[in-house]
């Protein structure tokens, strides 16, 4: 996988810089040769499963998983679900989405709305749930792979401590209660409990920084984040954290607010609740886009899966035994 990496892509836009071709043929060929990486490296990462081989022979089915392509699938989807959600929401809100984005509990808990008020009303949480589990399978399946992939890295190439295996499977299991806990989500909606509602997702917050940082901390270890970007990663999840913790003490202070009728501060400010959009913003491309963007321009290998499944037949029914006279 080296060599379709990130390293080639800057190769192709130090070479358009340097030779400043004349040419127009010449500058089509570099285009050409970005744009060859750019399909590779786009078909690699959302190709969840390839190579596919049965063999009847032997019973058996093989093949090949990259379980960054599965995490890649999980960020589509919330889009595409969330794509679906505001068109069925905008569709059917009464009497009017403008009326709904106005009033809703959302707004009056938090002072201004995000993205969950298409989530809540029907009829689009009457099916949300079923839809969202292809979804959460997708990141399930991807921390599954990736824990593994730790493990091979412990056991086998020794690029990782035993102590480090097991805090990182800790933390495995910490985001995938994460993920399942906040399809609580659509099964209680605000109206119902806000409370019930809101911490779920409230704990997710904290769980996509700490997947970025446990990620971000093996990758350097076995070398796949390139040296030089080493110093940006660290800066990349710094600004993270202090998005992700004034989000998380902003959605915290409402929800206590409501609960003891005492707020520290005004939600209702106008400057305040430009500031939380703003955050809002970039907290969803750090956790949503970003990722994206991270395998497929600064990961120079990713690393692949191997499965074979081998069908046998098991027979249980017990033997005839001699009974005594």
């Amino acid at each position: 996988m080296a060599e379709d990496g990130s390293g080639q892509y800057l190769e192709v836009l130090s070479t358009a810089v340097d030779k400043q071709p004349d040419s127009h043929n010449e500058f089509k060929h570099i285009i050409a040769r970005f744009d060859k990486w750019f399909d590779k490296r786009c078909s690699t990462l959302f190709t969840p499963i390839k190579d596919i081989r049965v063999d009847p022979e032997t019973r058996s089915i093989s093949f090949i998983m990259l379980p960054e392509a599965f995490r890649a699938w999980f960020y589509i989807g919330f889009w595409l679900f969330t794509l679906l959600a505001f068109s069925v929401t905008a569709g059917t809100a009464q009497p009017s989405l403008a009326y709904y984005q106005e009033h809703n509990i959302i707004r009056d808990t938090w002072g201004s709305n995000n993205i969950c008020i298409y989530y809540d009303p029907a009829p689009f949480n009457y099916f949300s749930a079923w839809v969202w589990v292809p979804i959460l399978s997708s990141m399930l399946f991807y921390l599954f792979l990736d824990n593994m992939r730790v493990y091979f890295s412990y056991a086998k190439d020794g690029t990782v401590s035993k102590k480090f295996y097991v805090i990182y499977t800790v933390f495995s299991c910490i985001h995938a209660f994460a993920f399942i806990w906040f399809e609580q989500i659509f099964a209680v909606t605000p109206d119902q409990s806000v409370y019930g509602h809101a911490i779920p997702f409230v704990f997710l917050q904290l769980v996509l920084w700490s997947i970025a940082l446990t990620h971000y901390i093996y990758f350097v270890k076995i070398g796949t984040i390139r040296q030089d970007w080493i110093s940006f990663g660290i800066v990349y999840l710094s600004i993270m954290f202090v998005v992700v913790i004034f989000k998380v003490i902003w959605d915290s202070h409402a929800l206590l607010s409501r609960l003891t009728g005492k707020a520290l501060w005004n939600v209702y400010n106008p400057t305040a609740n430009t500031l939380v959009a703003l955050n809002d913003g970039i907290f969803m491309f750090f956790v949503t886009v970003s990722p994206l963007f991270i395998y497929l321009y600064l990961a120079t290998e990713l690393t692949y899966c191997s499965v074979t499944l081998n069908f046998v037949n098991i027979h249980t029914q017990p033997q005839n035994k001699l009974i005594p006279n």
